[in-house]
């Protein structure tokens, strides 16, 4: 099967839509801000959960289309295309994470320290800018 170019450049058009989101927050206030207001934190919630489920989703698309036997698990597909040379896999174990994280938020699976998420969420959105240049480097 074949790789379709128009079906990562709309989930990559999304994903990017989502972490421009939360950049433009990041960039408006501090942190301590960001939790005292509840918006902000649900919306940044809420664009994580959906830049991951995008990640998720073209993780899944690659694997099937390329024909690559199918991870164990949903975080296991970051390492499944490491090993296919589509992501780093230095960079596949920082972001595998993040799909336990998006499922704790989604599921309610215990209370998230919302000055924890924010920080971190600061400090590595970017990484899903450097994942969207590992896949169109991959695709092209």
């Amino acid at each position: 099967m074949t790789v379709s170019q128009i079906f990562i450049t709309e989930k990559i058009s999304l994903l990017k839509e989502y972490i421009q989101k939360s950049k433009d927050i990041f960039g408006a206030v501090s942190d301590d801000q960001v939790i005292l207001t509840s918006d902000n934190v649900y919306v940044l919630e809420r664009m994580f959960q959906l830049a991951v489920e995008v990640v998720i989703d073209i993780n899944n698309y690659l694997i099937k289309e390329l024909d690559i036997e199918p991870a164990e698990d949903i975080e296991g597909t970051f390492k499944t295309l490491a090993r296919k040379d589509i992501l780093p896999m230095d960079f596949a174990i920082k972001m595998s994470p993040t799909v336990g994280l998006r499922n704790k938020l989604v599921h309610v699976y215990e209370k998230i320290d919302r000055a924890s998420f924010v920080s971190d969420f600061r400090k590595n959105v970017g990484d899903f800018d450097e994942y969207i240049l590992y896949v169109l480097k991959f695709v092209k």
